[in-house]
């Protein structure tokens, strides 16, 4: 696996996170993810409610700072979501 790269947020001394290291732990936990450009709230690839992307297929799909959308429903196994802030529940 490769390791996250260290990129500085903009205006900021603490690295960026990498986008790809949650959609994996997202993938490890259940949860079906799916790309969505950084900057925007909408899914841009055609299909994208059919899409299951396995944790080894992450780097073909996700950029360092995508966004990243949750497939909710039959693809995550029911699971619902409370959003509040940047933090997931």
């Amino acid at each position: 696996m490769t390791p996250p790269i260290k990129k500085k947020a903009e205006g900021s001394s603490v690295p960026a996170p990498d986008t790809r290291v949650a959609a994996r732990e997202f993938i490890d936990n259940g949860w079906s993810v799916v790309p969505t450009p950084k900057g925007s709230k909408a899914p841009v690839i055609t299909g994208w409610q059919y899409l299951r992307i396995k944790k080894g297929e992450v780097e073909k799909y996700f950029l360092i700072d995508s966004n990243i959308g949750l497939l909710l429903g039959e693809p995550s196994g029911w699971r619902a979501s409370a959003v509040k802030g940047t933090r997931c529940r």
